[in-house]
């Protein structure tokens, strides 16, 4: 249970003022000051740096200066209006919205847990560096061949071990795509050799072939060729991958083992019974219907750190999405670890206190908040915003150059092969040569038929759009690069797009229309709040703090 304002506040409606709690306030920095009070709600000069320092990590650079100070102090007037009636509405004793919240203060705290309890491995020492190119970065050469049956691959395999030529066999039998080179694989590091050929040929002898194995739809063998020694002067090439693969593992391990620690001081109880009902409908993991379950418990380590079947089944249906189609015990096998790890982590930063962590309150408080806000504004905006045809073609007829395809232009080009060649031609366009002449004289065609032809601007390159950005038809650019030659750009033609067809931009209206209603009814919201409200603004201490932030 988290404990957080929201649990300690009494809010009562009044007919007219929403009265809300002082407790409602974070705790204020001791240097912090008052700028506005809403119905006794102090509005501080340490929320809004915290609300300007979140407006310059979104990088929203829209608004500066006095001018983003003024816009954040009206969203804190807002923000604390919607919750104080959110509150007001009980909004935030509604179960699914409450479930949401306590689930992103639960990652906070499982995070601050995480961060004091488990050191992450950073080091990686240059014997285990030398030790991991020594055994991936030799190099061999496999010779493989693929048949339909076991039966077939076998057979092959006695015949190619009784002198059968492998390479004429691959060339006319094999499925894999090495065929044409009779099995033939290049000569690459062991490290780059692909997992299922790699477990085959593992500890074969030049000349020597593998058992058979299976190899996608097919059945295989592979011959090892030849082998070479590390090449250690290839070390340095490749010494940060290999420190990150050998890090990333270390990592994975010592993970494993703490939360293996925890499980030792945590037991999980799962419940068969539960898996068992998964399992008869196994086939059904990848829809809807599977993540449907009883409230019996599936895993369970007390009785209120427990997680039910249909939860269970619910987190194996995600996972299953992404692990696609390997068979539902691997899918129901990884979920049970994540679920179980994700059981013990909650449970253990629970029992130590980390829900009460200032962190974790922060954080459940600005996500209530945030979540009120949007819940109000579903119910009492966005809930009432409609459509109708008529106002769909009546916007659609009053904003159709918003509804415009691209700009299209008709160029042509003076392609030459030197850059010489192309400031002598540039100096004789501005003394008056003509276009068609000089790419006649100098041959400076090359574009097809070279007839221009209208194409939408975004189709060229940006060089081409920058200048003919600024150009008037008629006009030819400078001397612009072409891939190994240069050429100037005429602009015979600039035209706005067709105007799209209705269909074609509805969604586009929809959003439009949607957020000229939504700001309309959010206003009207907000002015009936301030009817009732008492906002007392603090003039001299926000130009105070105007100064101080300028």
């Amino acid at each position: 249970m988290f404990p957080t304002r929201w649990m300690r506040s009494a809010l009562l409606m009044a007919v007219v003022v929403v009265i809300a709690s002082p407790t409602l306030a974070a705790d204020p920095a001791d240097d912090s000051a008052v700028l506005i009070e809403v119905n006794g709600e102090e509005i501080r000069s340490d929320r809004i740096d915290a609300m300007i320092m979140k407006s310059h990590g979104r990088n929203d650079m829209s608004m500066a200066g006095e001018e983003l100070l003024v816009r954040l102090l009206d969203k804190a007037v807002n923000d604390a209006l919607i919750v104080q009636e959110s509150v007001a509405m009980q909004l935030h004793e509604e179960p699914l919205l409450v479930e949401s919240v306590e689930e992103a203060a639960t990652r906070v705290a499982v995070r601050e847990f995480v961060r004091d309890r488990y050191e992450q491995p950073s080091e990686v020492s240059e014997e285990q560096i030398k030790e991991f190119f020594a055994d991936m970065y030799h190099r061999i050469q496999l010779r493989q061949i693929s048949l339909r049956t076991r039966e077939e691959i076998v057979a092959a395999r006695v015949a190619i071990g009784a002198g059968a030529d492998m390479d004429a066999l691959g060339r006319e039998r094999s499925l894999d795509p090495k065929a044409v080179k009779g099995g033939l694989h290049n000569f690459v590091h062991w490290a780059d050799v692909e997992n299922t050929l790699r477990d085959a040929a593992r500890g074969l002898d030049v000349g020597e072939l593998s058992e058979p194995f299976r190899y996608r739809q097919a059945w295989a063998v592979v011959r090892v060729e030849q082998r070479a020694d590390p090449d250690w002067g290839e070390l340095e090439t490749y010494r940060e991958f290999i420190r990150g693969a050998i890090l990333s593992d270390i990592q994975e391990e010592a993970w494993d083992h703490f939360v293996a620690e925890l499980r030792a001081e945590t037991p999980v109880e799962i419940h068969e019974n539960a898996l068992e009902r998964m399992r008869e409908d196994g086939d059904l993991v990848f829809r809807g219907e599977f993540r449907t379950g009883s409230e019996d418990p599936a895993l369970v380590i007390d009785d209120e750190h427990l997680m039910t079947e249909g939860e269970l089944r619910d987190a194996t249906g995600r996972i299953a999405l992404e692990m696609g189609d390997r068979g539902f015990e691997p899918i129901l096998e990884q979920s049970l670890e994540r679920q179980i790890e994700r059981l013990l982590l909650r449970t253990h930063a629970e029992r130590e206190g980390y829900f009460e962590h200032p962190k974790v309150i922060e954080a459940y408080d600005a996500e209530m908040e945030q979540a009120l806000i949007n819940h109000y504004l579903d119910e009492t905006v966005v809930s009432k915003i409609r459509f109708r045809r008529d106002e769909f073609e009546e916007f659609y007829e009053e904003n159709q150059d918003r509804f415009r395809g691209s700009t299209e232009v008709k160029v042509s080009f003076l392609l030459l092969g030197s850059k010489d060649e192309a400031d002598e031609a540039y100096r004789r366009l501005l003394d008056g040569a003509d276009f068609e002449y000089l790419k006649e004289e100098l041959q400076g065609g090359g574009h097809g038929s070279d007839t221009a032809k209208w194409a939408p601007i975004e189709m060229f390159s940006p060089d081409i759009v920058e200048a003919v950005g600024d150009m008037e038809v008629g006009d030819t650019s400078g001397v612009l690069p072409f891939n190994e030659r240069y050429m100037i750009v005429r602009l015979d033609g600039r035209r706005g797009g067709e105007v799209l067809p209705l269909e074609q931009v509805e969604m586009q209206i929809r959003e439009a229309m949607f957020q000229k209603q939504f700001q309309e009814r959010l206003d009207e919201q907000l002015r009936l709040l301030k009817e009732r409200s008492e906002i007392v603004r603090h003039d001299d201490r926000i130009r105070e703090y105007f100064s101080a932030e300028s």
